[in-house]
Parts: structure tokens; C-alpha cells; sequence
């Protein structure tokens, strides 16, 4: 039942929609995805390694309805074909969750946290149907976010929202009906989780929301712009030296045998698609930044780095970490495991010299960082009479 469970999962619409790798087998492989290949999956590993296991649960009844197995059961496929038509489904069968709750940092340099589980969020909003995904939302802030001195520029930050994603459009609408409200009533019902009540409104007015206050954005820049366009124009007289900025230097008591450099990335490489090829072999919520698990890496370039920084990472011990990284390493290098649906063209465990100019190129970016921080916070404002 459990490996039928994740086959179920594995090859949903909610799934497939954000999954490039599984896309990709799908499509090269005239539909089905062999069971070797799912026997990577660490979710489907820890409960079986037998590929005739497998296939026996691709009988399930749980799973009658969503997959088949090939003629010679080596492989496992969709019952219903996945079109790039169902790419935008998850508009009409997802809602948009506001107000959940998050934990501020304890100290400074640490980093806001979900106070709630995608698990959680199934729980609560079982009573509707089945949920198919839950996708707690991030975003990275730009200097001009008051969360960049606490959190740095490259790392996300909760936004206290999510998408939960129903698997039938029936299951949606009752949900819809009995929290959303609209501007002339208030829902049905309220849903609390952690203190907070919680906002919802269908994923469909969410977007068309979010396309008005975009135009709304076009049509005339922001009393904050305006400002500055014309201190721009007029010059300022008032403005004063900025003083030198003190700050708390960035240190790292680094070890070895933690960073694997990438080369050959594809184009469509980014941070996510990263998180998500190591989710699948580590098992972990590719959502979860507390894993110990960090993506180096800027959209674009052809080269990049995966950091292992916490004594434990996605539960492995400390002294068995570089173990754990120079196996992965040899699946990156061999293709066993792909990043965006492709293959990269080599992955080395950093060593001596260049692990050395790795941390210190990194230290020294911290650093930069927190000066700039330090900097924004003493910069002297001209006074507004």
C-alpha cells in the first residue's frame, strides 16, 4: 500500500505539473517510466528495493484508476496520458491559503520558518476530499526588503502562504463554498491553524487579483518612485556622507568533503529544480530550508555548486555526510540522477585548493552582504522640512 501510495502520487496531474524529470521520462519513453528508474526514488526505496514489488502495487486497486504497467511489467505508466493541456488545471482545482503562521528568527542571520507542514495542511483541509499537493510559498528578497538584513539576499523567506491543490474540481468547490468569502459575505466557515485565521480565496481570483494590481502598477509609478525620480531631478543638497558602517564579521567553521561543484548545467537549471533532484534521492521536502542542503547556484550559468552546511543533513549524520556526497556526486556524473530533466556534464567533490577558494569566495560574499546591510541601516537621510 505505501509504495502504491507513492505511485499515486508520483504520477498525478499535481505532480507531473511541476515534476520536468518525470515529464521527461514520460515523454521519451513512450509514456511510461521503468521501474528501475522509480526504485532511485528514496520515498519508494525505503519501503522496497524489489522491482516485482513495484509492479505488484501498480496493481493496487488504490491506483487502478491513475497507472498500468508495460507488457513485461518493467515499466510503469499513465492511465490517462498527461498533455501539455493539463499543465494550467491546477487553476481551477487549487485555492489560495493567506495568514499561516511563521516563527521570526532567534538570533540575527537565522532565518524565518513555517510554523505549519504541508502535512498540516492536508490534515486540515481533508474534510473536502483528497488533496493532491500543497506548495508553501517562498520569494527572495531584493535590498530593498527590510527581511535582507535578516535574512540575506539569496535565501527565501516564507511568505505565509500556499496553494492547496484538490485532485477534482468537485472536491474544490465544496471547499470553495464554505470558505471563501466574496465582497458582499463572509465564509462559511474559518479555518485556524497556530492562532491565525486563515484567509482563502480560489487560485483563479488570486491571479486575476495579482494582473490587476500589476496594471494598476503600470499606469503610475509609486509615491516612493516619484520621490526618488525627483531628488534625481532637483539634486539634493541635504545629502550627508554615509559614516562607516560597523558590522558583526561572518564566520564559518567549514568541513571538509561537503561541496560538489556542477558543470554543464542546462538552460532550464535553476535553485528549485536542484532542491527537487536531491529530494528525490535524500527524500525530503524540497521545500524545507532547515534540510542542511544549499544550492549554489544563479539562474542562467552553465556552472554552480550543491553545499552541505548543517552537522546533520537531511537526516545523515555528520561523520557520514562526505560518504553520502561523494555518492551523489558519481549519480550526477553517471546520469542516475538528472537536474531539470537533464543530465550534467560533470559533478566533483571539491578538494584542497579549490574547496579552500570555494568557502573563502563564499565568506567573503557574507561579508560583503552584511556590510552592505550594515551601510543601508546608517545611511543618513536628508531631513524633510
Amino acid at each position: 500500500e505505501n509504495v502504491a501510495e507513492r505511485l499515486r502520487f508520483f504520477f498525478s496531474d499535481a505532480n507531473i505539473r511541476g515534476d520536468k524529470f518525470m515529464r521527461k521520462e514520460l515523454e521519451e519513453k513512450d509514456g511510461f517510466v521503468s521501474i528501475e528508474v522509480l526504485l532511485r526514488f528514496n520515498s519508494i526505496k525505503k519501503h522496497t528495493t524489489d522491482a516485482k514489488v513495484v509492479a505488484q502495487a501498480a496493481k493496487h486497486e488504490s491506483v487502478s484508476d491513475r497507472v498500468k504497467l508495460n507488457e513485461d511489467e518493467s515499466a510503469v505508466g499513465r492511465l490517462v496520458p498527461f498533455d501539455k493541456e493539463k499543465m494550467m488545471d491546477n487553476v481551477k482545482l487549487s485555492l489560495r491559503v493567506e495568514n499561516l503562521p511563521v516563527t521570526e528568527p532567534k538570533e540575527e542571520g537565522g532565518e524565518k520558518k513555517y510554523a505549519v507542514t504541508v502535512d498540516d495542511l492536508i490534515k486540515l483541509f481533508s474534510d473536502y476530499g483528497t488533496v493532491a499537493l500543497v506548495k508553501l510559498q517562498r520569494y527572495r528578497p531584493d535590498w530593498k526588503s527590510k527581511d535582507v538584513a535578516k535574512h540575506g539576499r539569496q535565501n527565501s523567506v516564507p511568505t505565509g502562504a500556499a496553494f492547496v491543490e484538490f485532485e477534482t474540481e468537485e472536491e474544490q468547490k465544496k471547499a470553495v463554498a464554505d470558505l471563501c468569502g466574496d465582497e458582499e459575505k463572509e465564509p462559511e466557515k474559518t479555518l485556524e491553524f497556530g492562532g491565525n485565521k486563515l484567509k482563502v480565496q480560489t487560485m483563479r481570483k488570486w491571479i486575476d487579483n495579482k494582473g490587476k494590481r500589476k496594471s494598476g502598477e503600470k499606469e503610475g509609478k509609486s509615491p516612493h518612485k516619484r520621490d526618488r525620480d525627483n531628488n534625481r531631478k532637483g539634486g539634493n543638497d541635504d545629502k550627508e556622507e554615509n559614516p562607516k558602517a560597523k558590522f558583526e564579521e561572518y564566520k564559518l567553521d567549514w568541513k571538509k568533503g561537503r561541496v560538489i561543484s556542477l558543470k554543464g548545467l542546462s538552460d532550464g537549471c535553476d535553485r528549485e529544480a536542484i532542491n527537487e533532484a536531491l529530494a528525490k534521492v535524500l527524500d525530503f521536502d524540497p521545500e524545507d530550508r532547515t534540510v542542511g542542503i544549499y544550492a549554489d547556484y544563479s539562474r542562467g550559468q552553465p556552472e554552480g555548486a550543491i553545499r552541505f552546511h548543517n552537522e546533520k543533513v537531511a537526516g545523515i549524520e555528520g561523520d557520514k555526510i562526505p560518504e553520502k556526497v561523494l555518492e551523489i556526486a558519481a549519480k550526477l556524473s553517471d546520469g542516475s540522477i538528472e537536474i531539470a530533466g537533464a543530465k550534467v556534464g560533470s559533478a566533483t567533490v571539491l578538494e584542497g585548493e579549490e574547496e579552500e577558494k570555494y568557502y573563502k569566495n563564499f565568506i567573503d560574499f557574507k561579508n560583503k552582504q552584511r556590510k552592505q546591510r550594515a551601510e543601508s541601516k546608517t545611511w543618513k537621510r536628508p531631513r524633510k522640512d
